[in-house]
């Protein structure tokens, strides 16, 4: 019998396959030269991740903005979504920088997150 959290996202990738993200972690803030507070993120980590686009037809349902693109991130590592007092990490795939919105923390237990992100232009 097989054990939840024993690696579904792994047995799932090794089926399907994974695409490598680069992970930017928020450290802090800092002030730049002209004075405002911008993030401070850590050195960039690769990590193996299954990233698939958000249907349009789940906007609606999940409240999104039409006018985004957003993508759902499946990863075996833990991905700081925003919070209060916290931005948010970000990560680049395939050439390009999301921003995570929210993570779903109940598959946590199984060993991978859930998170949705969105485009940054």
């Amino acid at each position: 019998m097989a054990i939840l959290g024993g690696g579904i996202l792994k047995r799932a990738m090794a089926v399907v396959g994974s695409q490598e993200i680069t992970l930017l972690r928020f450290v802090s803030r800092a002030q730049n030269a002209a004075g405002i507070d911008v993030p401070v993120y850590a050195a960039p980590v690769k990590f193996p991740a299954q990233v698939q686009p958000v249907p349009h037809a789940q906007f609606v349902y999940l409240g999104l903005d039409f006018q985004k693109d957003y993508v759902r991130v499946y990863a075996s590592c833990f991905m700081g979504d925003l919070q209060r007092d916290k931005e948010a990490d970000r990560f680049i795939y395939a050439g390009t920088l999301y921003e995570l919105v929210s993570n779903d923390d109940w598959k946590r237990p199984q060993g991978f997150l859930d998170t949705l992100a969105v485009k940054i232009k």
